[in-house]
């Protein structure tokens, strides 16, 4: 199954850090520019930017910890 476009959008919102400081900037314009329809950019330009921070920022220290172990403190793997 293919990740829709908005999908897709938060994936790389959540883990390409230039790309977050772009639509931080102008989220409504670079949303249209990757393709959203107009609906859905002024949604993205409306989402918790606080929320996304930290969510972008947890991410990134998940996939900086993991090593490639996946998830031993909670007894998987």
């Amino acid at each position: 199954m293919r990740p829709s476009r908005v999908e897709a959008f938060l994936a790389k919102l959540y883990t390409d850090e230039d790309f977050l400081g772009k639509f931080l900037r102008e989220p409504e314009i670079l949303s249209r520019k990757e393709g959203l329809t107009g609906t859905e950019a002024k949604e993205m330009a409306g989402m918790d930017l606080t929320g996304l921070g930290f969510a972008a920022d947890s991410f990134k220290h998940k996939r900086r910890g993991r090593g490639g172990k996946g998830r031993k403190r909670f007894g998987i793997l």
